[in-house]
């Protein structure tokens, strides 16, 4: 896991830089708590920085798509279906020069519409025609996993999602409900109606669907949670070196050290820093469930071709930080928690 927060991509934020007018509540936070310790503790330890994992550019989260697109002439004999004002959108120059999401929306249109104008066309004994039609649903079907991951995963909007900037961080995770959350869920349930071939009547909704990300705050998230990892850190290493130096307490009963200690502890961390991380965690509960189910259901369906390295290489990244994070958590609790036993002190006050 080392190894891997190593290397994470570069975007470091130091637990002791200075202030600055774009840094958020906890990161003041986390200065408070940290000069509390070298002060009570008299140790100091060296300035640590965690990277917060960035977002592959789209490119390389892209899959290919191999050409399903119906012969032009052939598309005028549709005339009496529906499918022919989707294909002659599709055949535009417009068409032709779509994103990935529009390309998404056609294939939904035309899986919405190609069973009717095939049976039309088989009443019509353009037997040919209904053939070709029916192949092309057939390929679209087993290409709607790679359409719903570039529409998705290489659009700029889910990488803007994960993406952090300092005016949003100055509200993180005093911001009201990530509406990425539920933009996610819907996209999950979609996307399984979708490859499941149950209805293809709601995909006026993606373009909607994706606009919602830009907003969202996935990467507010990771960035608090890059500067939790390096606070735990560097107060673990103050708490671990006191451990393993003079006791704080040699006779079992609380000194006046040891009851600054105590304040410092439930004041800055318990009252202060773990009520901002709560926030966040509730966040990132919701939003990583919806991501992963995400994730999941396209992993399952893309089989062989599964998702994007650059992507799974972020996934991973991403994961190692947030459990590291919770680690890190746990470890600071059992310090702190051998420290105010010396002194028969314990965290609930």
């Amino acid at each position: 896991m080392r190894a891997v927060l190593r290397g994470l991509a570069a975007a470091t934020f130091s637990i002791v830089a200075a202030c600055s007018s774009h840094d958020a509540p906890h990161t003041a936070a986390w200065q408070r708590y940290i000069d509390g310790l070298q002060r009570v503790l008299e140790r100091e330890a060296e300035a640590l920085s965690v990277s917060r994992p960035r977002y592959p550019h789209p490119a390389s989260v892209t899959l290919p798509i191999n050409g399903d697109d119906i012969n032009l002439l052939e598309f005028l004999r549709l005339r009496r279906c529906a499918l022919s004002q989707t294909l002659a959108e599709q055949n535009s120059i417009l068409g032709r020069h779509r994103d990935s999401a529009t390309d998404l929306v056609f294939s939904l249109r035309f899986l919405d519409e190609v069973e009717p104008c095939i049976a039309y066309l088989k009443s019509e004994d353009d037997n040919d025609l209904a053939n070709t039609l029916a192949t092309v649903r057939d390929h679209k079907q087993q290409q709607l996993a790679h359409r719903l991951a570039n529409a998705l995963l290489g659009g700029g909007e889910y990488r803007q999602l994960w993406s952090s900037s300092p005016d949003q961080r100055q509200a993180y995770p005093d911001a009201t409900q990530d509406q990425a959350t539920r933009a996610l869920q819907r996209w999950q349930h979609l996307q399984q109606q979708w490859l499941s071939g149950q209805g293809f009547d709601a995909h006026t909704d993606v373009v909607a669907i994706l606009e919602t990300l830009r907003a969202g705050l996935g990467g507010e998230m990771l960035h608090f949670q890059a500067q939790a990892l390096a606070g735990l850190q560097l107060a673990n290493a103050l708490l671990q070196q006191r451990i393993d130096g003079r006791p704080l307490c040699l006779q079992g009963s609380p000194t006046p050290r040891a009851q600054r200690y105590a304040a410092v502890l439930h004041r800055q961390f318990i009252g202060s820093i773990q009520v901002l991380a709560a926030q966040s965690y509730r966040h990132q509960h919701a939003l990583l469930t919806a991501t992963r189910a995400i994730e999941t259901t396209l992993a399952e369906h893309l089989g062989d071709t599964a998702l994007p390295a650059a992507y799974r290489q972020w996934q991973t990244e991403r994961d190692a930080l947030l459990n590291a994070v919770t680690a890190s958590h746990r470890e600071h609790v059992s310090l702190s928690s051998q420290l105010l036993k010396q002194c028969g002190l314990s965290a609930s006050g």
